[in-house]
């Protein structure tokens, strides 16, 4: 019958420890017998240990050693009994009882691991949240920017919070680059300003940003939204400055170099060296290749 290695390893040393056991008896009573005795020796008359040595050719007391071999040989019985009851070795296993029967595999764990990170974000503030995102873009994670700001628009507990909210989720959106992207981009920019009016301030933030939410290979679509976002009569003179420089850059892109030209132009001259505008104004001298 087949056995495991290990079980007949185990039942290889107990039969050499036996075997052993056997030979260092029979050595130990074949010596005391065949030893001659030694020359008579007077005992010294102090000694009085009671664990002294037997004296040469004195018999030798075999009870333990017989009792130890009795044991011994039980041993390799109950052994012998449990190998017996092993099934034979052709890849057959036997369960192993456990106080758990409990598997953690890959959706389980991943599942884990997607609770605590909503928990996570779930003991955020508002603005913290909104960091959060802004902190993911910058590092280049995407996709945690945009699961924060999706968990921003419903942590919005005010108009103005989820106007804000959906307009950075817009911007994350497009920074995906890619027709997909801008798409869902230009499509929850329409919803804010269709949700808080083209007038309001939430509606005006996201006009502007629909400006750069359409693809390279539609120009005009960017054009029409400069053109609708620079007629606004509400908008602040940042806001009107802002816009006529976006105008300008949609012209050029939709062809129209002339106006695009002017259009540069007619600001540089009317904010000159302002120090507000001086990272505008380094942007349009580099357009207009007078740097």
């Amino acid at each position: 019958m087949d056995r495991s290695p290990a079980v007949a390893v185990l039942a290889g040393l107990l039969g050499c420890s036996l075997g052993a056991l056997v030979t260092f008896v029979a050595l130990r009573v074949g010596a005391a017998e065949e030893l001659p005795p030694p020359p008579d020796a007077a005992p010294a008359a102090s000694s009085t240990r009671s664990d002294a040595a037997p004296a040469p050719g004195a018999p030798v007391d075999l009870t333990p050693v017989l009792a130890r071999l009795d044991a011994l040989a039980a041993q390799v019985d109950r052994l012998q009994e449990a190998v017996a009851t092993l099934p034979a070795a052709s890849g057959a296993r036997v369960p192993v009882a456990t106080t758990s029967t409990a598997i953690v595999d890959a959706d389980s764990l991943q599942a884990a691991m997607d609770e605590l990170e909503r928990r996570r974000f779930d003991a955020m503030s508002f603005a913290e949240l909104h960091d959060q995102a802004r902190v993911a873009a910058k590092s280049g994670n995407l996709r945690e920017a945009i699961e924060s700001c999706e968990r921003l628009v419903e942590r919005a507990e005010t108009p103005e919070q989820r106007a804000t909210a959906l307009t950075e989720l817009a911007m994350m959106q497009r920074a995906q680059k890619g027709p997909e992207g801008l798409a869902e981009a230009e499509q929850t920019l329409r919803g804010v300003v269709d949700e808080f009016g083209a007038g309001s301030a939430a509606g005006r933030a996201a006009a502007y940003q629909l400006i750069w939410s359409v693809p390279k290979d539609d120009p005009q679509r960017g054009l029409a939204y400069a053109q609708a976002y620079v007629a606004d009569p509400g908008l602040s003179p940042d806001q009107r400055v802002q816009g006529r420089w976006a105008l300008a850059i949609q012209q050029h892109a939709a062809g129209d170099v002339v106006a695009a030209r002017a259009g540069f132009e007619r600001l540089l001259g009317e904010l000159g060296d302002q120090p507000h505008y001086g990272k505008l104004v380094a942007d349009i001298r580099q357009r207009l290749g007078d740097r």
